[in-house]
């Protein structure tokens, strides 16, 4: 009989190192998360979560893809990954790489003290490196802690006042240090056409305000102009078409990028 995710635990939770930093979120969003955490470990067994949303082994592979990419390393570094969810993305570094620490932000206490344990163990990655942050992700720049990278995986669109996230962001950022951004729901930079699969997905996106989700969608110059005059800006081209995708007026895409201080 197949092992339902509550129940699946191969870690010892007093040994997992939590704190807190300040929160801004909105109830709403909080409220929203929690629900979404509480929904998964009700519903789904350990196999179905395995494979959902493409499975995590896909997942994984496409996170290696970006970081080789990207031609980074994160050996002995200190990194902070914000708006971690699950932190798939810290997972996958931390397999690879014998890492220094890492500390996962989430605004959400259940992703973090229920969910993303169970997918580090899942993903092969080493949960004794990992320090998980729960609050506001907004907050992050005012943090006393100075990191050698920085990640995220699905989390910018998500910001508040993303200029001004970016513009104090090298606060906490050693010298030398850079930043991976991976997989942000794109637009195009023509036109969309109307009723397109892109259209669709862009009004149901947006659909979200109006239950209390922070929604946001950028095209790639304006993810340029977001992310200012500060940061050497590399988009990585990661995806069959990359080069193309933004002159596409039909569809939404994913973007990944990666940014070094100027």
């Amino acid at each position: 009989m197949n092992k339902t995710l509550l129940k699946y635990k191969p870690y010892d939770e007093t040994k997992l190192n939590f704190s807190q930093i300040p929160g801004g979120f909105t109830d709403a969003e909080k409220e929203n998360m929690e629900s979404f955490v509480n929904r998964i470990l009700e519903t789904y067994s350990l196999d179905e979560y395995k494979n959902s949303r493409g499975g995590l082994g896909l997942i994984s592979e496409r996170i290696e893809n970006i970081i080789a990419n990207a031609g980074v390393s994160f050996s002995s570094k200190n990194i902070l990954e914000f708006g971690a969810g699950i932190c798939k993305t810290s997972a996958v570094i931390s397999k690879l790489y014998d890492v220094g620490k890492i500390t996962c932000v989430d605004i959400s206490e259940g992703l973090l003290k229920e969910l993303a344990p169970r997918v580090i163990s899942m993903m092969g990655g080493d949960l004794s490196k990992f320090e998980f942050a729960i609050g506001d992700m907004n907050q992050i720049t005012k943090l006393p802690t100075r990191y050698d990278a920085i990640v995220c995986y699905g989390a910018v669109h998500h910001l508040h006042l993303p200029e001004y996230f970016f513009a104090n962001l090298q606060n906490i950022l050693n010298p030398g240090g850079f930043v991976l951004i991976l997989d942000e729901p794109t637009i195009p930079s023509v036109p969309m056409i109307p009723k397109s699969p892109g259209n669709k997905f862009l009004n149901a996106h947006y659909a979200k305000r109006f239950e209390g989700d922070n929604e946001n969608i950028y095209s790639v110059a304006q993810y340029r102009r977001m992310f200012g005059q500060n940061w050497k800006f590399k988009r990585l081209d990661t995806r069959r078409f990359s080069k193309i995708l933004p002159y596409q007026p039909f569809k939404v895409f994913m973007s990944d990028f990666l940014l070094f201080e100027a």
